[in-house]
């Protein structure tokens, strides 16, 4: 349920919900977000605005745009992605309990896994304005695929220690962080900043919901109980067809002549060189320096880090208090958790239309809303037979308003950072989620030992007063409308 950047999935943390990358992604999803509003009667319509770039084979002039092919295969590239980590993710603790039961060594895998985006999200922000986009991404896809295959081999060899486990999740991360933070800021690449910037992003969170929320979150652990080595075979298999997806993009965007971060049209002359990036270890921090100056983005980014840390803080010990407190048996579980995929998908494919017909700040607003709603609904759930029904009702509702802000968030935050900025705010930002959220993991933990629904009732009732203090700071996201980048306010 917490924001993210990179599209990865907004439910209770699995264990590699924690690393939102994308911002995305954010992704981060990502996935990490922005947004905004001033005082309009509706947001301008997708056809009267001009979009970002010229029209593209087969594109109209007027009323919506095709997304075209290009985004059919970043979305296949990126399903593909997703699904090697949901296999390697829902799969390796399970592996970690073959080879020890401590529970502090098997934590470590996690604890590795949250780790490596606080440490190395600026620098692989950095790499993703520096160079080629899609390329980071083809290199991360092929790194992951050798890595997933040298665990299965170990697997099936009987030879895989915890320490080898440990180096084999940390390199699999680095790829995992490469290939969402370059994805997210892929997608004004392909499909421009105009009014698709929604639908893309949507149609992208929505496939990830089914992904991990409907196939690999179930079927991964069947497959490894069938045979441990099986789900990592096949995120192996995925990641190569990741990799080939990508370089399938990369040579579709060069023929149609696509460039790598496409200008924002403001007139008809032609546009100037673009200066070199800053190639130095400054340059690394230039996302902390946009933040700082950019006022309308910083609003929109303190927004996002307080509802991340509310719903990583009800959500901490969700395990606990749903099977151990609640009584909960693990199917009922795996149901509930497919309530809450339902309304992320629901939410994810619902956000584009609604802001063709509302401004974005009142989508945003109701999407916090229906997330704070969801999590006091969970907080509130009887033990018993009718926790399966009353929690499934507040899943649904928060995995909705999730998957509303969600696509709403990061669509705005990309048209606020100017293109050539988009890979190091979102590392800039992917870090500072990544140092945060174990403090609200482990605070939640400590609350849960006093009061097992504490966390879910005070988070869902403090997103309630996040929203009502903090709602002029969404203002800034109908102010950039459809037509780009907004400018840099000092």
């Amino acid at each position: 349920m917490a924001p993210d950047d990179a599209h990865s999935p907004s439910g209770p943390s699995s264990p590699s919900a924690p690393r939102p990358s994308a911002p995305s992604s954010p992704s981060a999803s990502s996935a990490p977000s922005a947004s905004g509003a001033p005082s309009v009667s509706s947001p301008p319509s997708a056809s009267s605005v001009p979009s970002a770039g010229p029209p593209g084979p087969g594109e109209s002039r007027t009323g919506r745009k095709p997304l075209g092919s290009r985004l059919w295969l970043l979305l296949a590239a990126t399903l593909s992605s997703n699904a090697t980590d949901g296999f390697v993710f829902f799969a390796t603790p399970l592996l970690a309990l073959t080879l020890t039961k401590d529970p502090v060594q098997i934590a470590a895998v996690t604890a590795i896994a949250q780790f490596v985006p606080a440490v190395l999200g600026l620098l692989v922000g950095d790499w993703a304005d520096r160079y080629d986009r899609r390329l980071l991404m083809a290199l991360a896809a092929g790194l992951r695929a050798v890595v997933v295959a040298a665990l299965t081999a170990l697997v099936i060899t009987g030879t895989l220690t915890m320490p080898m486990l440990y180096a084999l999740v940390a390199v699999f991360t680095v790829g995992e962080l490469t290939f969402d933070v370059n994805a997210s800021a892929s997608v004004p690449d392909v499909v421009g900043t105009g009014g698709e910037l929604e639908r893309a992003h949507g149609m992208i969170g929505a496939g990830q919901q089914v992904m991990q929320g409907f196939i690999v979150g179930p079927l991964a652990p069947i497959v490894f109980v069938v045979a441990a080595p099986l789900p990592f075979g096949l995120g192996a298999v995925l990641a190569a067809a990741a990799c080939v997806l990508v370089v399938v993009l990369r040579a579709r965007l060069r023929s149609d002549g696509a460039t790598r971060r496409p200008a924002t049209p403001t007139s008809m002359e032609p546009e100037p060189a673009e200066p070199e990036p800053d190639t130095s270890p400054r340059g690394m921090l230039e996302g902390f320096r946009e933040v700082r100056r950019n006022i309308p983005l910083r609003n929109i980014l303190i927004v996002w880090l307080s509802l991340g840390v509310l719903f990583m803080f009800g959500q901490g010990s969700f395990a606990y208090y749903l099977v151990e407190y609640l009584g909960m048996s693990e199917l009922a579980l795996s149901l509930l958790l497919v309530a809450l995929g339902i309304g992320g998908l629901i939410g994810s494919l619902i956000a584009g239309r609604l802001t063709e017909r509302f401004r974005r700040r009142t989508v945003l607003s109701w999407g916090i809303v229906l997330s704070g709603l969801g999590l006091f609904v969970l907080g509130l759930a009887p033990a018993g037979g009718m926790a399966l029904v009353v929690g499934s009702a507040g899943a649904l509702v928060a995995g909705l308003g999730s998957g509303v802000w969600n696509v709403v968030a990061v669509a705005a935050r990309q048209r606020m950072v100017p293109r050539d900025l988009l890979g190091r705010v979102s590392g800039f930002v992917t870090t500072v989620f990544s140092l945060v959220v174990p403090f609200a993991t482990m605070a939640s933990g400590w609350v849960t030992r006093m009061e097992p629904r504490m966390p879910w009732l005070i988070a869902g009732g403090l997103t309630f007063v996040l929203i009502a203090v903090m709602r002029p700071l969404l203002a800034p996201v109908d102010e950039v409308g459809h037509g780009g980048t907004s400018p840099r306010p000092s």
